[in-house]
C-alpha cells in the first residue's frame, strides 16, 4: 500500500491520495525512507513542492506537521529548504508548526531558510514568530548566514 501512496504524492495526484486515506486513515502516518530519510508522506509532498496534495495531507492528518525524519527535520525545516514559500504558509497557518523546533544540526527552520538563501521563506516564518532566539541572530546575522 505504501508504494501506492508514495505513487500518489509523486503524481501529485490528490484524488488517488484521498481514496487511500479514506480506505486506510494510518496510510498517511507512514514512515518513508525514499527522500525524506524516514519523513513521512508530508515530508515528502513537501521536498516535492506538491502544494494541493500538502494542503490535503494536512486537513487530513493536521498532526504530521510536528513529525520529524531521521535527521530531526520537520515539514517546516523541508519547507524552507527547498524554498516553497506557499507551503511554508500552509504549514505555519495549520497551527501544528513548531518554530523552535530543532533538527540534528541544532537548526531551526529559519536558520534552514537562511542557511539556504531563502529570503522569502526566512520573513514568512519571521512574521509569524514573535521572537528568534540568540544563537539564530548569531548564526544567520553575525555569521553572515542570511544574505538577504
Amino acid at each position: 500500500m505504501v508504494a501506492t501512496v508514495i505513487d500518489a504524492i509523486l503524481g501529485n495526484d490528490v484524488s488517488t491520495l484521498l481514496a487511500l486515506a479514506e480506505e486506510n486513515p494510518l496510510v498517511l502516518k507512514e514512515r518513508l525512507q525514499r527522500d525524506t530519510l524516514g519523513g513521512t508522506v508530508l515530508h515528502l509532498a513537501t521536498k516535492l513542492g506538491h502544494k494541493e496534495i500538502v494542503e490535503t495531507i494536512i486537513k487530513l492528518c493536521p498532526s504530521l506537521v510536528g513529525v520529524t525524519n531521521l535527521d530531526g527535520d520537520t515539514p517546516l525545516h523541508f519547507a524552507a529548504r527547498w524554498g516553497h514559500a506557499t507551503i511554508v504558509a500552509q504549514i505555519l497557518a495549520s497551527g501544528y508548526a513548531e518554530f523552535t523546533a530543532l533538527n540534528e544540526r541544532g537548526e531551526t527552520a529559519f536558520v534552514v531558510a537562511c542557511r539556504y538563501t531563502r529570503p522569502d521563506v526566512a520573513s514568512l516564518i519571521l512574521e509569524e514568530t514573535s521572537s528568534i532566539t540568540i544563537g539564530e541572530f548569531y548564526a544567520t546575522f553575525v555569521l553572515g548566514e542570511y544574505t538577504g
